[in-house]
């Protein structure tokens, strides 16, 4: 409902008055009559000008995602016997006596597995012996057929047993649509002193490193299976975007949407036993209340790699005291004061507040040496932590009257005594609210996805008038993540 009311000139503050309409005593009468009611030309309603709406903090939320290497060990171990021994003698060469073979025996530790990186690695360390033998073609014996006869070793009898080190070593990388790429090859091996036959110019280790080739051929394909499932993050990606643009009520008609701008992923690293990488979201998220907001669907951006995010958060938190709820909690504040002077008191029965422009007009209905309605007009400023109406002075109507009728309540502090009351503690209100906005922050967003958060700073950056009350901005400031499950 629109109030009409008689105020001239609304650009003027509150604080300077025109010159003074002229009254009749019959008017005097009427707005200050015997009984001591009095009745006051009510300033105009109007709405204040629009504020325009600071723009939000850029947040970044990362979605970590990790491959244990555990499981990967223990494949691996399934994959590579703990000895290998060879089946009988092997054919390796020939000479001119005959058949040059080998037989050896390999035995091997527990599998080192070790991240570098971007690469993970299966390491095998070994040791072994190995004999080079003669078989002895038949033909320079007429009718007889020779055994192998060995004629050179290496890590047996008096010698130590040789070492050996192999090594299949998986490097990560992304490749397109979000997607993992492993790469894995088999390292060169590592032998501290090889077995050699000196006068055939010839390695015999090589059937043993073939054999141990073929089982760690096995370890390197099952690596890529393993870590290309777990690093999947398509549908990851695609979900997280999808869920980050619609509202979540975390409270009773209390809504977060975290308005996603960007994303991309991070490059792969890795840590003791664990790869991971991640997934940032950029976002300007904001809280507020009342009926749930738009769902904004926006395309999947195109895939990106980028560096780890800060994992800070700035949540505005946007809020609003209605009239009817500043009317009540000054009502509050003046009743418990009486206040007066040169031996006349009044007392504020019922307070209320509506705008008229840039102005708030604070409407008061008192009793005691003076009674009726009294309007009285500021300019709402906020210091950081109270809401005041700077300059409140009477209204130009209000006061219009009560100089024609030389009224008390034009003198002393009475209207110092009542701007000191009209205060809202708004950064109470706010630090009030952490906790609960803190729990509600840290919840379960669909059946994969959860928010983690945890509130560091909270500050009210701004108030400003609306039609319906006086809207607040809260940056509530963190760190947070979130987790897929």
């Amino acid at each position: 409902m629109r109030l009409k009311g008689t105020r001239k000139n609304s650009n003027l503050p509150a604080a300077v008055s025109p010159r003074p309409a002229k009254i009749s005593p019959f008017m005097l009468v009427y707005f200050l009559s015997s009984c001591a009611v009095a009745r006051f030309p009510r300033p105009e309603y109007r709405p204040p000008p629009s504020a325009a709406e600071r723009e939000v903090e850029l947040s970044e939320f990362e979605v970590p995602f990790t491959a244990n290497l555990g499981p990967l060990s223990e494949k691996a171990e399934t994959l590579v016997p703990k000895e290998l021994v060879s089946d009988g003698w092997e054919k390796l060469a020939s000479s001119p006596v005959g058949d040059v073979g080998v037989r050896y025996k390999l035995w091997r530790g527990p599998l080192e597995v070790a991240v570098r990186g971007n690469a993970v690695s299966v390491t095998v360390r070994g040791k072994y012996w190995l004999e080079a033998g003669h078989k002895i073609r038949a033909g320079l014996i007429p009718g007889l057929g020779l055994p192998w006869t060995p004629f050179a070793s290496c890590g047996k009898g008096d010698e130590p047993p040789r070492e050996i080190v192999f090594t299949v070593e998986t490097a990560l990388s992304w490749g397109d649509e979000w997607r993992i790429e492993p790469t894995t090859r088999i390292l060169p091996n590592a032998h501290p002193v090889r077995c050699r036959i000196a006068s055939l110019d010839l390695d015999v280790t090589k059937p043993m490193d073939d054999q141990i080739a073929r089982r760690l051929s096995a370890v390197a394909e099952m690596a890529d299976k393993y870590l290309r499932e777990r690093l999947d993050l398509k549908a990851a990606v695609r979900d997280t975007w999808a869920r980050a643009g619609g509202p979540v009520e975390i409270d009773k008609d209390v809504w977060l949407q975290l308005n996603p701008e960007c994303l991309h992923v991070t490059p792969i690293v890795g840590d003791d036993k664990t790869m991971e990488t991640r997934i940032v979201l950029s976002a300007r998220p904001v809280a507020s209340a009342g009926k749930a907001p738009p769902y904004r669907e926006r395309p999947l951006p195109p895939f990106a790699v980028g560096e780890p995010g800060k994992g800070t958060f700035s949540v505005a938190v946007k809020g609003e005291i209605s009239f009817e709820a500043a009317g009540r909690q000054l009502t509050k504040s003046f009743s418990e004061a009486t206040v007066g002077s040169d031996g006349k008191k009044i007392r504020v029965e019922q307070a209320a507040v509506y705008p008229s422009g840039e102005l708030a007009v604070l409407q008061l209905r008192v009793s005691g040496s003076f009674s009726g309605l009294i309007f009285l007009t500021g300019r709402p400023a906020f210091d950081g932590a109270t809401l005041s109406l700077e300059g409140l002075d009477y209204a130009v109507e209000t006061r219009n009257v009560l100089e024609q009728a030389n009224e008390w309540l034009l003198h002393g502090d009475l209207r110092q005594k009542l701007a000191k009351l009209a205060r809202f503690n708004v950064v109470g209100e706010a630090e009030n609210a952490r906790a609960k906005l803190e729990k509600s922050l840290n919840r379960r967003i669909n059946g994969n996805l959860a928010l983690e958060a945890k509130i560091n700073s909270l500050a009210v950056t701004e108030v400003n008038m609306t039609a319906d009350g006086f809207r607040t901005l809260v940056l509530a400031d963190g760190s947070a993540r979130m987790v897929f499950e």
